[in-house]
């Protein structure tokens, strides 16, 4: 937005804008930052085993195991939204892939 004001004010006073306000100049290479800490593996787990995608008619079910808490979307028919799935039984709602299925710890997925 400051690029954009400073253009609306040159114009607005008759002056014509300078390049550099299109390609600032690099300014000199900064200091090395502290080392950051290592990032989360992110794992696709995928409710229903034995089904694959197949477009447009099938659409298995997937969470996500994020520091070995799984979660997947849900959806209520106008809104979704992502949430912790703890262990127990459950029930995919996939119209083309349905399966029951338990969460154990860490993610795991047992099919009954």
């Amino acid at each position: 937005m400051k690029y954009l004001y400073l253009l609306l004010l040159l114009t607005a006073c008759g002056g014509t804008p300078s390049a550099s306000l299109y390609y600032p100049v690099p300014g000199p290479q900064g200091n090395q930052g502290p080392a950051g800490a290592n990032g989360s593996v992110v794992t696709a787990i995928q409710f229903c085993p034995n089904v694959y995608t197949n477009y447009p008619n099938t659409f298995p079910e997937f969470g996500l195991c994020i520091n070995g808490i799984l979660y997947a979307t849900y959806w209520d028919g106008s809104n979704a939204w992502t949430a912790e799935i703890p262990a127990g039984v459950y029930k995919s709602t996939s119209t083309s892939a349905p399966c029951d299925f338990t969460v154990v710890t860490d993610c795991g997925i047992v099919n009954n």
